[in-house]
């Protein structure tokens, strides 16, 4: 079964002075498996912020594995995750 899957968080509170960390599990199995890729993503209109937070590619192994990525943006923002 080949698929895609998306997500966004709601708007977290961007922290200037501070690391802010997201945690999450994941679960990558199978040779079907490509890649799960994190975004921070800050979009109010004109302007549009995209940058890579995370990414891992290929089978994991069959369990569910922990992560923790530190984030530090000074304005309000969403996580995108993208899974292939």
């Amino acid at each position: 079964m080949n698929g895609e899957g998306r997500t966004f968080s709601p708007v977290l509170i961007g922290t200037a002075r501070q690391c802010s960390s997201i945690s999450f599990y994941y679960y990558m199995y199978g040779r079907d498996v490509e890649s799960l890729l994190l975004y921070l993503v800050f979009d109010p209109q004109p302007f549009a912020y995209k940058s890579q937070l995370w990414n891992i590619m290929g089978d994991q192994g069959r369990e569910w594995k922990y992560k923790q990525v530190n984030v530090s943006f000074p304005l309000d923002f969403r996580v995108n995750a993208n899974a292939f």
